[in-house]
């Protein structure tokens, strides 16, 4: 069994590890155009049955909101663990943005890192 490791720089952390019950519409980072990369979900506390939808978005414009489109969509979360979405962005800043489907409290932080083998 081949075990995968994500290594985490801080200035690649598109949402800080935090309970939430709300939707996250994070701020763009300067990172793109990528090459093959990932964005790590790592989801460590839960209340209830809550569910999260995490996306990655991409823009050329940090200054408008609605420059933002969906560049990658995550599976829907709902336990905790560790989940992966790779992406590629052609766009200069890359942002988190996340759905959520109840308001129970759920505690996550998503990163960006290379992708691994």
């Amino acid at each position: 069994m081949k075990t995968t490791y994500a290594q985490k720089d801080d200035n690649l952390v598109l949402a800080a590890s935090a309970a939430r019950t709300t939707e996250l519409t994070g701020t763009g980072i300067a990172i793109g155009p990528t090459g093959l990369c990932e964005a790590v979900v790592i989801v460590t506390a839960l209340a209830a049955t809550p569910t999260i939808t995490p996306h990655i978005q991409q823009s050329s414009d940090d200054g408008s909101v609605d420059a933002y489109a969906d560049v990658a969509v995550g599976p829907d979360i709902s336990a905790v663990g560790i989940y992966r979405i790779p992406f590629r962005a052609t766009e200069k800043y890359v942002r988190a943005f996340v759905e959520v489907a109840d308001a129970d409290s759920i505690t996550y932080e998503i990163f960006v890192t290379r992708k691994g083998e």
